[in-house]
């Protein structure tokens, strides 16, 4: 059954079974659908496939209605008064639902019920996000990331458009969770599963458009969480007390600096088409230059160049130009999520875990200040990195004797081992109570 079958302004009204499955239903229309992305309508995924779905796969329906109904009681806050909190028991009974009535699709063998599977699973990712649930979640991203590879997808042309959509949602999660974890958590490359992602060869060219821009950059993400996976770190520490990287030598260096060098050559023209297409924006009648969606790029590009700015097999610092360039961005990205007493849930991520590299690697002037205070001003939630928690994080490792020592250490489990080895230490900022301690997180 075709995707393209039905829009989002035929959506049936009722298309729940009861009023208040329909409240939520429209929720996720009308609220959360514009929270999960900066996309605008005519490239929101969840407006434009998941939604339309609804009508012919039932789990996604029952999903959606979790979603909507997780994200509104997440809107409410801490202070939830008593008549919303009837909201978590439909919130899961739906999610429950949608689990049992997906499992027939998942043992179809056709691209229609691969889709489902994926657009049930991302919207599981999203309901466990909202609800803090940070293990499921990743669970869900590892899952759909495996499916990604599968031929049906990959050899779909009729669904190309929505391929490439699932390949690049899934490939931001995976790397998201990847830096999380310090894991590799992102689709196989050696698949072929990327190539939807790939943009044509006009290197001399502005992108089509900005989700073409998105696309490509995309892919040198999943690519470069690739060689960092395939690169054999170690560190030391010397008779100062300063702490040494190890790395590779001789031919196996030379090949790790070519592929280095290869990475910063594909970032060079993504950065020249996004240039070009900036200035030829104005002239897209569907744009505007203040959109949300450029602003993220804008930032997702200031954010390569600080990354480039240190060298891959040292401890360095970011270049304090790189660092401002990057914070001026993610500020200017952020004045439209912040409002007083008002949370947000998304899955695009970048600015939560990119402000946490700042705080983690910038240990001269004000970026870790201004970093900081940011993330404590975002009231934020994108996917697993929460604005607070990460906060709390870098507020007890701050106030350690040698912050720069502890930061450089090599503990494994990403941000959940670095906040259970932090709650043994600094029992005082009660981080033995932070979302961020998953349990068994070597079993993810």
């Amino acid at each position: 059954m075709p995707v393209t079958g039905y829009t989002v302004s035929s959506l049936n009204p009722r298309i729940a079974d009861t009023s208040i499955e329909n409240c939520y239903f429209h929720h996720f229309h009308h609220w959360t659908s514009t929270q999960l992305t900066c996309c605008p309508g005519s490239s929101n995924f969840y407006l434009t496939y998941v939604l339309p779905l609804a009508h012919s796969c039932e789990p996604i329906k029952h999903a959606i209605i979790a979603v909507g109904a997780a994200h509104r009681f997440y809107m409410a806050g801490q202070e939830t008064c008593s008549p919303l909190q009837q909201l978590k028991s439909l919130a899961m009974q739906q999610y429950n639902k949608s689990i049992q009535r997906i499992i027939p699709h998942m043992s179809m063998d056709s691209a229609f019920d691969l889709q489902c599977t994926l657009v049930c699973c991302l919207l599981f990712v999203a309901f466990e996000g909202i609800t803090g649930r940070y293990a499921e979640s990743i669970r869900h991203i590892r899952a759909g990331t495996k499916l990604l590879s599968s031929p049906l997808l990959i050899n779909s042309a009729k669904e190309q458009k929505m391929a490439r959509k699932l390949t690049e949602m899934f490939a931001n999660l995976g790397v998201e969770a990847s830096m999380f974890l310090e894991d590799t958590i992102i689709p196989d490359i050696n698949s072929g599963c990327l190539d939807v992602l790939q943009c044509g060869d006009g290197s001399d060219q502005p992108f089509q458009d900005l989700d073409e821009a998105a696309s490509f950059l995309r892919k040198l993400d999943v690519e470069t969480v690739d060689i960092i996976a395939q690169t054999p770190y170690t560190y030391s520490m010397n008779d100062d007390g300063r702490i040494e990287m190890c790395t590779l030598e001789g031919p196996e260096k030379q090949e790790l600096e070519a592929k280095w060098e290869e990475m910063d050559a594909k970032f060079e023209v993504w950065n020249s088409r996004f240039e070009l297409t900036k200035k030829h924006i104005a002239t897209w009648e569907y744009q505007e230059l203040t959109s949300p969606q450029l602003t993220y790029l804008n930032m997702q590009q200031t954010f390569w160049r600080m990354g480039m700015s240190c060298g891959p097999e040292d401890l360095s610092e970011p270049t304090p130009d790189t660092a401002e360039a990057f914070l001026n961005a993610a500020e200017i990205f952020a004045q439209r999520l912040i409002t007083p007493g008002q949370p947000s849930f998304s899955l695009d991520g970048d600015l939560i875990s990119g402000l946490s590299v700042v705080v983690w690697s910038c240990t001269e002037g004000p970026h870790r200040a201004r970093a900081l205070d940011l993330l404590r001003r975002l009231n934020r939630r994108e996917g697993i990195w929460d604005s607070k928690e990460i906060v709390e994080m870098h507020e007890a490792a701050l106030a350690l004797d040698d912050p720069k020592l502890w930061y450089n250490m090599e503990i494994p489990g990403g941000v959940p081992g670095y906040v259970a080895e932090l709650a043994k230490i600094s029992p005082r900022f009660g981080l033995h109570r932070s979302g961020l301690l998953i349990p068994d997180f070597e079993c993810i």
